[in-house]
């Protein structure tokens, strides 16, 4: 990120040629430690690395001279004044950012390097006032914030025309105390990008000498006292082994070992010692992004050349076997079904507020150890919190009828550890069809989403009528019906209780049908696709009309059904529900079709009364059902 940075790389690049030798540009100015105008402070040393300064006085402030600028607009950049030119021109050459300001705009003769209070306005150097947060790190006076630290500068503190005395500032910032505040204000500058990426710490006083140099020529002046040079833990070189057989493999073949050492040796590498085995290395501060044997195989592999690297004539792979059911090709599968009856795939937020955590019956939830606000400190129990936050976000924007499915992860704490449980949640709500002048509009409903809910149980080979529904208690539904298979259950789909929908604003009834797919996988594991023949005989339908306790469901008549005849009945639908003033205090009218087929030959009149004797004892039995002209 800087022509000595590159000029490193081409020297090594021409390893083979003893004629090129990198060095630094010379400068005339040798600076010291020394009394300075101004007094530098510290508050934050966990985010600055180094902090080195220099005051010049008695500069003119005017255009740069022609070489100058030439060699800014040769790299895309536009000249501005002989200052801020001559600290773009060593940050482009150097690598080292670097800070002019304008001492006669410092309160008090002092830097303080510290973060303000949250949501302190400053106003910087493109005029636009922007709100700090509290982890921002700034340069600042006795009194007000100067400088967003190896970001932006502030408008009040840049150099000007009338400028005669300057503060130069030259630091090393902690990379993630910098990429932090960039993102977080979205700025992104030429020295944000190399503070970001990591700096070298050796390289502020050089670049100091070297801005200096640069000043006095083109803008006067002299240097005002002696350096600031804040640079209490200095940076080590870092060890790092790097085993022959380790960079052999990475590369694919052996590069000639003495390559290596020079390739290294240009790069700035020093090897301590050498045996059969390896190196022993010292990496320099500027390699930020060399940590380990397998960063340095790289820094020797782009240099010697990915090309020269020769293709194997054997390619050698492992053969996996699919996984079976192939769940990605099931899960498009669903989508697609979903989309092509109306739903909507949406994508939420793993992590959701801890208040949530009221509305889950059981299981403890996941804290975020550094969350970024009480909105965002839990993963989620639920996907009904996200499918909510959708529906009102959406509802806001006029659009409130809305069919919407999820697939995602929920997750709990529990004695051993962690779990994660797959889900598909599906989600209703407004009205099930469009406006039409030759259809009333309805609203959505549980019978819509059941229905939606018993077409995916049919793609993946479950028969709605094998399933239970049962009434369950759940703090996040007005009332809620658990599907289950056995001891599987397989979704639970209700209204969202009021109360959730008061914490997101949403007036109307959200129906949600929460799907556990880890317990659809398994009962789709079992099922077998099989032919059938499409009968040859007729099916014979037989209505049966009766009064029942009100608290009685029709999953319970299926049910009974199906275990009292087995081998004919095909299909049970309810038809009509009546409960009313003409009919007895707790009873209600089911009307019942029955639907039977025998696939070898055809019924008789005989046969379907016996069946349906048979059926009516067992309702009248088990239900206490009477029976309705």
């Amino acid at each position: 990120m800087s022509h000595t940075g590159v000029a490193r790389d081409l020297v090594a690049t021409l390893y083979t040629d003893e004629r090129y030798r990198f060095q630094f540009p010379e400068s005339s100015i040798q600076l010291s430690e020394g009394k300075n105008p101004i007094a530098v402070q510290i508050d934050t040393p966990e985010a600055v690395v180094r902090y080195a300064g220099i005051c010049i006085d008695d500069v003119v402030v005017k255009e740069s001279p022609a070489w100058l600028q030439n060699a800014l607009k040769a790299i895309g950049l536009k000249p501005i004044n002989n200052i801020v030119d001559a600290t773009n021109f060593v940050m482009h050459e150097l690598g080292q950012p670097l800070h002019a300001f304008d001492r006669s705009a410092l309160a008090g003769n002092k830097i303080v390097v510290k973060t303000c209070a949250e949501g302190t306005p400053f106003v910087t150097l493109d005029g636009n006032e922007r709100k700090l947060g509290a982890n921002d790190l700034m340069i600042c006076d006795a009194q007000k914030p100067l400088c967003i630290a190896g970001v932006f500068g502030g408008l009040d503190s840049g150099v000007k025309e009338s400028t005669t005395q300057l503060f130069i500032e030259s630091a090393t910032f902690h990379p993630v105390w910098v990429r932090k505040t960039s993102r977080m204000l979205a700025i992104k500058t030429d020295s944000s990008f190399r503070f970001e990426r990591g700096t070298d710490p050796e390289m502020p006083v050089v670049a100091l000498e070297r801005v200096a140099e640069i000043i006095l020529e083109v803008a006067g002046g002299s240097i005002n006292g002696g350096l600031t040079d804040i640079y209490p833990q200095p940076v080590e070189w870092s060890a790092v082994d790097l085993p022959w057989a380790t960079m052999d493999r990475l590369i694919g073949e052996a590069v000639p070992r003495e390559t290596v050492l020079t390739i290294l040796e240009k790069l700035g590498i020093r090897v301590e010692a050498e045996n059969s085995k390896g190196l022993k290395l010292s990496i320099p501060p500027f390699k930020v992004d060399v940590k380990n044997a397998a960063d340095v195989t790289e820094e020797v592999l782009r240099i010697y050349g990915y090309n020269t690297i020769a293709i194997p004539t054997q390619v050698r792979a492992s053969s996996s076997t699919p996984e079976k059911p192939d769940v990605w090709k099931l899960k498009n599968h669903l989508s697609d079904h979903l989309c092509s009856i109306g739903f909507t795939e949406i994508l939420n937020n793993s992590l959701t507020a801890g208040s949530t955590s009221a509305f889950i019956a059981q299981g403890e939830a996941v804290q975020i150890l550094n969350p970024l606000s009480s909105e965002l400190n839990i993963l989620r129990q639920s996907l009904i919190f996200g499918v909510c936050e959708t529906i009102a976000w959406n509802k806001n924007r006029q659009q409130a009828d809305l069919a919407v499915y999820e697939w995602g992860k929920t997750y709990f704490k529990t004695e051993t550890g962690y779990q994660e449980n797959q889900q598909l949640m599906l989600a209703v709500s407004g009205k099930a069809n469009a406006e039409s002048w030759h259809e009333k509009q309805k609203d959505a409903s549980y019978f819509q989403l059941k229905g939606s809910v018993e077409s995916l149980f049919r793609l993946l080979g479950i028969d709605p009528l094998a399933v239970e529904i049962t009434e369950v208690e759940d703090p996040a539904y007005a009332q809620a019906f658990a599907f289950r298979i056995k001891k599987y259950e397989l979704a639970r789909l209700g209204a969202v209780h009021p109360s959730l929908c008061k914490t997101y604003g949403i007036d109307d009834t959200v129906w949600v049908a929460d799907c556990n797919w880890d317990q659809l996988l398994s009962v789709y594991k079992r099922y077998t696709l099989k032919y059938q023949e499409v009968p040859k005989f007729p099916s014979v339908r037989r209505d049966l009309s009766m009064l029942l306790d009100s608290a009685t469901g029709f999953d319970r008549i299926v049910s009974i059904a199906r275990g009292t005849e087995r081998k004919l009945l095909r299909d049970v639908s309810l038809f009509d529900v009546y409960q009313g003033e003409k009919l007895p205090s707790g009873k209600k009218s089911y009307a019942v079709a029955f639907t039977f087929l025998d696939e070898e030959q055809t019924l008789t009149d005989k046969q379907i009364d016996k069946t349906m004797e048979r059926l009516i004892k067992a309702f009248q039995d088990q239900l206490g059902a009477e029976l309705r002209g």
